[in-house]
């Protein structure tokens, strides 16, 4: 009989210490997927971002140099990141940190990152558009100023340059924030021909 509750004993002891292991390795794998997502959704807004500072002219820093009721609604100086000068018959492409309506159920976190610019077609050009105000869009939320976790650009006291360099955080579900800094450089000449006189 004591043989019996020693077994027993050891048994539960078992059990206890493999589904506490179990459950440990549920959580890590849970976090690792957290961090994962946030990596992604990291990588693939840095991905257009890169893609478009590659086909611009030059940065621009200073919201006074640019249009900035060129979008509906209209975009505030204080929420000024960076602008893309595209081409010549293109208006800019303004970049953003917007505060997300407060219980918002389309957004995580407070804040997100917009871009207000021409679209693109089916080929990746850009659509001109003279009739109608531009569209911004939501390019990724998951940004929070209380947790300084947003988009950030050095900036180097200059108005415009060739090259930005921006650190972007994201925070993903349960507070697991992604953040890292890239370089990113426009082109140097511009791809327009004009037919010289």
């Amino acid at each position: 009989m004591l043989e019996l509750l020693i077994g027993i004993s050891l048994g539960a002891v078992l059990i206890l210490g493999v589904s506490t292991l179990m459950t440990g390795n549920i959580r890590s794998a849970g976090k690792i997927e957290i961090t994962e997502r946030a990596r992604k959704t990291w990588n693939r807004t840095t991905n257009f971002i890169d893609s478009e500072v590659a086909q611009s002219e030059r940065v621009i820093y200073d919201s006074s140099l640019i249009d900035l009721d060129q979008c509906s609604p209209v975009i505030s100086a204080d929420d000024f990141v960076f602008a893309l000068d595209i081409a010549p018959n293109l208006y800019p492409s303004i970049y953003y940190v917007k505060d997300n309506a407060s219980n918002s159920k389309q957004a995580r976190e407070a804040n997100s990152l917009w871009r207000c610019g021409h679209s693109f077609d089916v080929d990746g050009e850009y659509v001109e558009s003279e009739t109608s105000p531009l569209e911004p869009q939501r390019l990724v939320d998951g940004l929070s100023n209380e947790k300084s976790c947003t988009l950030t650009v050095e900036s180097s006291n200059n108005t415009e340059a060739k090259q930005l360099t921006y650190d972007l955080c994201i925070v993903g579900n349960e507070d697991a924030q992604y953040s890292q800094s890239v370089t990113a450089s426009s082109r140097v000449n511009p791809t327009y021909i004009f037919p010289s006189e």
